[in-house]
């Protein structure tokens, strides 16, 4: 039995590192009806980010090499096969309250909660958040707030546990006008 991880697009066996994903391994059918299962890798999935492959499959004769039966459709979607991609969003709010309006005074602090999905779970990462004023209601035009005690931005180690979590990243803006 050989199964290849494809491209659906080009029909194509995909490779990581010029090496085809592809694995081979015998079996012995018990009965004329049955399952037999194949693993391929391990290798690195990152760059399939975003991307569903197919999984083709040949069964030959071990002893004569025929090849006994095929599977290799390109719309299966029992041998689609899709890659996390890597996503993130924030929510900011108040650290006092946790709501969105924040005092006017000189030690006020943001809560950016960090969610993401996807990530490779104990891969550190380097979350950075940057507190932004807007300066063109009409596009939506920002630039960093100034804040002459602190820099502009938080950078925080963070290490999933899991591949879906939630984050939190501390402020400290100096909400005087300058």
């Amino acid at each position: 039995m050989t199964a290849s991880l494809v491209d659906p697009e080009t029909g194509a066996v995909v490779e990581v590192d010029g090496v085809p994903l592809t694995a081979s391994r015998p079996f012995t059918a018990e009965a004329a009806t049955g399952f037999a299962e194949i693993e391929i890798g391990p290798f690195d999935a990152r760059s399939f980010a975003g991307k569903s492959l197919v999984v083709f499959e040949t069964v030959e004769n071990a002893e004569t090499g025929e090849i006994e039966a095929t599977h290799a459709d390109p719309d299966d979607f029992d041998q689609t096969v899709a890659f996390a991609e890597a996503r993130v969003s924030t929510s900011a709010s108040d650290a006092a309250d946790g709501d969105r309006v924040i005092a006017c005074d000189p030690s006020a602090k943001v809560v950016d909660t960090l969610t993401y999905t996807g990530l490779v779970p104990h891969a550190r990462y380097l979350a950075r958040a940057e507190v932004m004023r807007v300066t063109d209601e009409a596009t939506g035009a920002c630039e960093p707030f100034p804040n002459a005690d602190a820099p502009p931005h938080r950078r925080d180690a963070l290490r999933p546990r899991r591949r879906r979590r939630r984050g939190r990243c501390r402020d400290s803006v100096d909400r005087r006008r300058r």
